[in-house]
């Protein structure tokens, strides 16, 4: 836009070009407008979001760690549940370019998803929503919401009123630790159960901060 007039020019999102206006010569100013929806052909489109959380255990010097499973949900789709990361690294990698990327507290996901060996080119083909972050500024900036606790639990999901579906009495994230990847079948189901009640609540609090 120059000038109150427009002009539609393509070019890519970190290019900075200086393109003078066809009509003054003076340069233009990006504006941002609405992206047009593109669907594909797996069942989803480009503006569907994908809600991830893994679970894993991290080595001491945080330089490596083994994957445990992961649950997602793709738009209004069911939560899905995996303990096969070939399967979820290829379904990442199978996804359209601007897929929405939702998870509370995203560098633990984008670290996963880089160590399962997806490459820093296909990450950053997708848009991404930490929701850590935009809870954890809305309650540090609305006295009426304020918390100082950012967790998801015992922060943003209590500040919103949102129930959660899964009994943290029953220790979870003990089991993972303690079985270091070997579970039985009852673990396994809690594992499974906890995993997806992260997943489960995710798209409520995106709503309660929209």
């Amino acid at each position: 836009v120059s000038q109150s007039r427009y002009q539609e020019v393509s070019h890519g999102w970190y290019d900075r070009p200086m393109i003078p206006c066809t009509y003054c010569n003076t340069p233009m100013v990006k504006v941002i407008a609405a992206a047009p929806t593109h669907f594909k052909g797996k069942g989803f489109y480009s503006t569907d979001k994908l809600f991830c959380d893994f679970e894993y255990i991290e080595s001491q010097d945080r330089t490596s760690q083994k994957t445990i499973c992961v649950a997602y949900k793709l738009g209004d789709n069911e939560t899905c549940f995996t303990k096969d990361m070939e399967f979820f690294k290829n379904f990442i990698q199978n996804l359209p370019k601007e897929t929405t990327i939702v998870s509370y507290n995203i560098v633990a996901e984008v670290v996963t998803l880089l160590r399962l060996g997806v490459s820093q080119q296909i990450l950053r083909q997708f848009n991404w929503l930490d929701l850590w972050i935009e809870s954890k500024m809305f309650m540090l900036t609305n006295d009426r919401f304020f918390s100082s606790d950012t967790s998801l639990k015992d922060g943003a999901l209590k500040v919103f009123k949102i129930k959660y579906p899964f009994d943290m009495q029953q220790d979870p994230i003990k089991i993972i630790l303690n079985g270091n990847g070997t579970y039985t079948e009852a673990e396994w189901e809690l594992i499974k159960k906890y995993n997806m009640a992260d997943i489960d609540v995710l798209p409520i609090l995106l709503h309660k901060l929209s």
